[in-house]
């Protein structure tokens, strides 16, 4: 016979899990050079919990631990946990977190995903003249003073076949602007 709601939720309370998870996120912490990631996530109670692994993956598939921290063994208090993680390029940033008892046993898996838009550098090289970007994974838009795009190419890109003048650069997936001169 099928039971009624009500009964479900008694039986559901009576399964203890080892971890009472009450959040797990992930924040893109912008600091002027690089993103980081700030990772946390709090438990309303733990059972013998021995420790958290972190994981994080770009294809949610394979997943590289990238940190261990001690979690409260048995505990009813809440607890906050932090950590950072620094990504070495822009992109779509999967996250895992997995809690381990004390015998070993993965008790819980946690997910979280995250698209991390590293800062972008534009510079103009006067030496060589070319606009160059660093972690770029598109198009720079050149654009006359007037905000008339001149062209859109991947770069580095070079400026020799243009005339001397003002310019702005912009890479295609960014609010960043380079005004720079071509003499």
């Amino acid at each position: 016979s099928s039971g009624s709601v009500a009964d479900y939720i008694a039986y559901k309370g009576e399964i203890s899990l080892p971890v009472e998870l009450t959040s797990f996120t992930c924040d893109v912490e912008r600091n002027g050079v690089d993103n980081t990631i700030a990772i946390s996530w709090t438990t309303a109670s733990e059972t013998n919990a021995d420790y958290f692994t972190l994981s994080v993956s770009t294809d949610a598939i394979m997943y590289l631990d990238i940190e261990n921290v001690d979690a409260h063994g048995t505990t009813t208090t809440y607890h906050h946990y932090e950590s950072i993680y620094i990504p070495q390029k822009s992109g779509l940033y999967y996250f895992r977190l997995k809690q381990y008892d004390w015998d070993g046993t993965c008790s819980g898996i946690w997910d979280d995903v995250i698209r991390i838009r590293s800062p972008i550098h534009i510079s103009y090289s006067i030496v060589d003249n070319s606009i160059n970007c660093i972690d770029c994974d598109d198009v720079v838009c050149v654009y006359s003073l007037s905000g008339t795009t001149i062209f859109c190419e991947y770069p580095p890109i070079d400026m020799s076949k243009h005339p001397p003048g003002l310019y702005i650069a912009q890479h295609n997936d960014s609010e960043l602007y380079l005004r720079f001169v071509k003499p």
